[in-house]
């Protein structure tokens, strides 16, 4: 990409900012804390049918990690690349929503940085797709919808308005922020958009909404790209035979350590320019063509061998360090094999639909519960069986040594739940009849009070 947001900052301080946001996101490994998805695959439509996704168009864009805290020097922002590499930002603060005049101290947000290209105009957005810890408080076990809303409350709103009052400020800023996700079923009005974006993209991200946020790969964190747009990171790695011609092999990482896992062929175009500047120990991305020849050097002295089907290169990926692990080109393989299309996707909105708004009915109450007065008190050992289960016994009763006879329907105690709190504390009140009409009227205040959290209610955010 073109622009670079921000400069280098001092290696020993930029050590301290990567272990925070270790330390901040309960990350057990060195390297880019963010989440990583998943390819999607046919196995995944369950998931979709059965939990709460938002879904989001991919950007082809610069991953990274925003994180805004309080310095020896005064409040500063920072980047964290996919690389663990850490820029500041110049002119960026984020200001409290109830104290303009002070800043955020450790707030960390997940998104991705895009050009977007309208004739000769540019413009630099963050497309941010979560917010993980808020003025170092840790959110990521919250639900989705709560995290963007907080994000929209205390970041974007008290930043909006900090700018409306000091234009100046609004000119000097690196980029704007967008939040752009549909539910899962609305995913037809996402592809509608694809052919209009002013930036590149490459398919789709869907995001459980009530997982937690976790570092590495998210087995639920799901990633849909069209069929000839699924792609494996390889470093590229060139051997010259004794003729002084260039072989390329592709390298894939095991635990941090590359390995060699194919060859490559080139076109000839492209061939040229690589003999002129070899990309050795570069990251490169590359598509599976089924229809491509590929020749295969065998280093025994054996003639080459030609096979159908090759991977061809499509871009660079200088903002990585290591190839896909092994384990991630096996699920990006299968989901190769095992391609979604979009017309797959959109076959599955009614079901998708028809299983949120399902979700979404508030769970059906508790049968009423009523008391059964017989006009005949049992006077028999084989009645008092029967009769009993038609009547309300307060737990007490059951362990009374009084007999069942000595007792009439009308005195039983009913449960605390529906008792008079005055009479609960009376011994007399247990003898006490309960009206079949205010014990109605009891249970239907318990299920009306039985509201959800009242956080999550007045977080959730559409």
């Amino acid at each position: 990409m073109w622009y670079t947001p921000g400069v280098p900052i001092d290696p020993n301080f930029e050590r301290t900012i990567q272990l925070r946001i270790k330390e901040l996101l309960g990350c057990r490994f060195d390297g880019f804390a963010g989440a990583q998805p998943v390819s999607f695959a046919a196995s995944h439509f369950h998931l979709l049918e059965t939990e709460d996704y938002f879904v989001c168009e991919k950007s082809d864009g610069i991953r990274y990690l925003m994180f805004a805290t309080n310095t020896p020097k005064g409040p500063a922002t920072f980047f964290v690349d996919r690389k663990n590499k850490v820029q500041y930002i110049a002119d960026l603060k984020l200001p409290l929503r109830d104290t303009p005049n002070k800043y955020h101290h450790e707030t960390m947000m997940d998104g991705e940085l895009v050009v977007d290209l309208d004739r000769d105009k540019k413009s630099v957005r963050f497309l941010v797709f979560d917010l993980m810890v808020i003025n170092g408080a840790v959110v990521t076990q919250r639900s989705l919808s709560t995290r963007l809303g907080m994000f929209r409350q205390d970041v974007i709103d008290p930043l909006r308005t900090a700018l409306k009052n000091d234009p100046e400020l609004a000119k000097r800023q690196p980029f704007t922020y967008v939040i752009e996700m549909e539910r899962s079923y609305g995913l037809p009005k996402i592809f509608l958009q694809l052919p209009h974006l002013k930036h590149a993209n490459d398919g789709l991200i869907f995001t459980p909404v009530k997982l937690p946020y976790s570092s590495g790969t998210c087995p639920k964190l799901l990633k849909w790209k069209p069929a000839n747009s699924n792609t494996v990171d390889f470093k590229i790695n060139v051997v010259w035979n004794t003729e002084r011609k260039p072989r390329y092999e592709l390298l894939i990482a095991c635990n941090g350590v590359h390995k060699r896992y194919d060859q490559l062929t080139l076109e000839e175009e492209l061939a040229a320019k690589w003999r002129r500047d070899p990309p050795n120990n570069r990251i490169g991305e590359f598509w599976w063509d089924p229809n491509w020849k590929t020749t295969i050097a065998n280093d025994d002295g054996y003639a080459p061998v030609v096979r159908a089907g090759g991977w061809r290169f499509q871009r660079f990926r200088d903002d990585k360090e290591l190839a896909n692990d092994e384990k991630v080109l096996k699920k990006i393989w299968n989901s190769i094999q095992d391609a979604v299309s979009q017309e797959m996707l959109e076959g599955h909105c009614d079901i998708i639909r028809r299983g949120w708004k399902e979700r979404e009915k508030p769970p059906l109450p508790p049968p009423l519960q009523t008391s059964t007065t017989p006009k005949n008190p049992p006077t028999t050992s084989t009645t008092t069986k029967t009769a009993s289960r038609d009547v309300l016994q307060s737990p007490a009763s059951h362990h009374s040594t009084t007999s069942f006879q000595e007792l009439s329907p009308t005195s039983v105690q009913a449960p605390t739940l529906y008792r008079n709190d005055n009479a609960a504390t009376s011994s007399s009140s247990r003898t006490r009849p309960v009206p079949q009409k205010r014990q109605s009227k009891a249970m239907l205040e318990f299920i009306l009070n039985d509201s959800p959290d009242p956080e999550t209610k007045r977080a959730r955010y559409e």
